[in-house]
C-alpha cells in the first residue's frame, strides 16, 4: 500500500518573527532558506531570491518548532545574520494517521532529493521508504511538487 502524504507549506516567516508565527506549534516539518549569498553560490539558488539550506522536524508534541529552530540558531544559524533568515512550516494531511514515524519519513525524502547545503543527514543515503508519495503545496518553488520514494528504490 502506497501511503500518501501532502504538505501544505506556510508563507515564509523572518526569523525575528518565528515566535510570534502561529505555525509553529506542535509537531511537523519546517525548511530554512537564506538570503543574501547568491554571488558566492549561484548553483544553489537557482534564480530564486533564496536558497533551501535546510529540512527539518519535530516529531514530539511536547516540543515547539520555534524551540527547535532556536537550537539550531546556537548550534550553526548563529553565523547568518538574522534578517537573512526565512522558514516555511509545513502542515501534513493525509488519510492515514500523521505519526512521528510518517513525519520523519517526508523529511527524509525531502532531504534526500533536494541535498539542502546544511542537512548533513539522509542525503548520502538512509532507509528509505518504498511506499511513500509526498505532495508539496505552496512550497514558493523551492520544492518538487511531487516526490515518489519508489523512483528512488526501484
Amino acid at each position: 500500500m502506497t501511503r500518501v502524504v501532502t504538505i501544505h507549506w506556510s508563507p515564509e516567516v523572518e526569523f525575528h518573527a518565528l515566535e510570534k508565527a502561529p505555525v509553529n506549534e506542535g509537531n511537523g516539518i519546517y525548511m530554512i532558506l537564506e538570503q543574501g549569498f547568491r554571488q558566492q553560490r549561484p548553483e544553489q539558488y537557482r534564480g530564486k531570491a533564496k536558497e533551501l539550506i535546510y529540512i527539518g522536524i519535530v516529531k514530539s508534541e511536547f516540543r515547539s518548532m520555534f524551540k527547535r529552530i532556536q537550537e539550531h540558531r546556537a548550534k550553526w544559524l548563529n553565523e547568518i545574520a538574522g534578517d537573512q533568515i526565512f522558514v516555511r512550516f509545513g502542515r501534513l494531511e493525509s488519510a492515514l494517521k500523521i505519526t512521528p514515524q510518517l513525519i520523519e519519513d517526508a523529511e527524509s525524502a525531502l532531504v534526500f532529493e533536494h541535498q539542502p547545503s546544511e542537512n548533513w543527514m539522509k542525503k548520502e543515503g538512509y532507509t528509505i521508504a518504498r511506499d511513500l508519495v509526498v505532495h508539496n503545496r505552496h512550497h514558493g518553488g523551492y520544492l518538487k511538487n511531487t516526490i515518489r520514494t519508489s523512483d528512488h528504490t526501484g
